[in-house]
């Protein structure tokens, strides 16, 4: 455990807000293309005949052509609409409603648990009267995302889920920091936030005047990002198991 760069002022948060990946859960496994295999077993057209794995490869380009510019520039697209234009290019129909598609992909495609003593630190923060929320980068539905965070952390409760895919934004713009504050009614200098990205969700919060926490637990795989090997620019603390949070908050009580 260890504050980078410049010294921070702790002082015991009011709120902290958890980034998903790698944060709170670790998908461990995503697999697209299984997904798409079960998800087409409930398409009622498809006059090109097209597999499973042509759909895969055309999505994957439809990908890097639309949704990766939009994250450049720190907007997001919904997995909705991306569905839409890749299923109507091609001409492709399901007879189950768009969310219950995204709910058969994202089901059958990640596996997803809870990140070592996560649950511990929640049941801290709950004893303690520290409120908890989550803000993450994803293109999925915020109702897709709580439910995957429920079945993993069954029991929990956050008091908001923003998927950046919901408000267009998404980390490191100010804008859904600003968000998260509006929907608790706190002051950013109250909320601690706890992210797995060093720019996303380190620079990013701490460009928002709150306190960052850099958390790093390497036992548990990333499947989808490579180590990260930057390392953030600006003051926040270092963790790399959510034990250490614990005793760093009650230190702070002391």
């Amino acid at each position: 455990m260890k504050g980078d760069t410049l010294e921070l002022q702790l002082r015991k948060p009011k709120m902290i807000l958890f980034d998903y990946g790698q944060t709170l859960l670790a998908e461990t496994e995503y697999d697209p293309l299984r997904a798409t295999r079960v998800l087409m077993q409930y398409a009622v057209k498809n006059p090109r005949d097209l597999t499973p794995e042509q759909i895969g490869a055309f999505a994957e380009e439809l990908y890097e052509k639309v949704c990766m510019p939009a994250r450049s520039i720190h907007r997001e697209v919904h997995t909705w609409q991306f569905e839409r234009l890749l299923y109507d290019l091609l001409q492709i129909e399901f007879s189950i409603p768009r969310e219950e598609q995204e709910f058969i992909f994202f089901g059958a495609g990640i596996r997803a648990v809870a990140m070592p003593h996560v649950a511990q630190l929640l049941d801290f923060l709950a004893e303690n009267n520290i409120r908890r929320a989550v803000v993450s980068n994803i293109s999925s539905s915020g109702k897709q995302l709580k439910e995957r965070i429920a079945r993993a952390l069954p029991g929990y409760e956050f008091e908001f889920v923003i998927a950046s895919s919901e408000y267009a934004v998404c980390k490191p713009d100010p804008l859904i920091f600003q968000l998260a504050c509006a929907k608790a009614d706190l002051e950013p200098q109250d909320i601690w936030f706890c992210g797995d990205h060093p720019r996303f969700d380190v620079e990013g919060s701490y460009a928002a005047g709150m306190t960052p926490v850099w958390f790093t637990d390497t036992t548990i795989e990333c499947t989808w990002r490579k180590p990260e090997s930057a390392r953030s620019q600006c003051p926040h603390l270092h963790l790399h198991d959510w034990r250490e949070l614990i005793e760093l908050i009650k230190n702070l009580e002391s």
